[in-house]
């Protein structure tokens, strides 16, 4: 699956922020919800809409983790060289 996809079924952009995705997802989890449809197939929809609002919101903070961590792995290499030359 691409962001893009999972983007669309959640009815956000690429680039939309956390809080914007959580009101999407509120509101179609809630729109689709086994509890209020009588469809059959709102299950299955309802199970889609988290888990394509999991699949981003995890993506997310794994982006921004990875992101703190390159960036604090390359904060210490740079005290380590910068060490070596005094």
């Amino acid at each position: 699956m691409r962001l893009e996809e999972a983007a669309a079924i959640l009815g956000v952009s690429v680039d939309a922020s956390v809080e914007t995705l959580k009101q999407s997802y509120r509101k179609l989890a809630l729109h689709w919800h086994p509890d209020k449809v009588s469809l059959i197939s709102s299950d299955i929809l309802h199970l889609k809409i988290h888990y394509y609002y999991s699949w981003i919101y995890n993506s997310y903070f794994m982006y921004i983790y990875l992101y703190m961590y390159i960036f604090s792995v390359e904060n210490q290499m740079q005290k380590k060289n910068s060490n070596n030359y005094r």
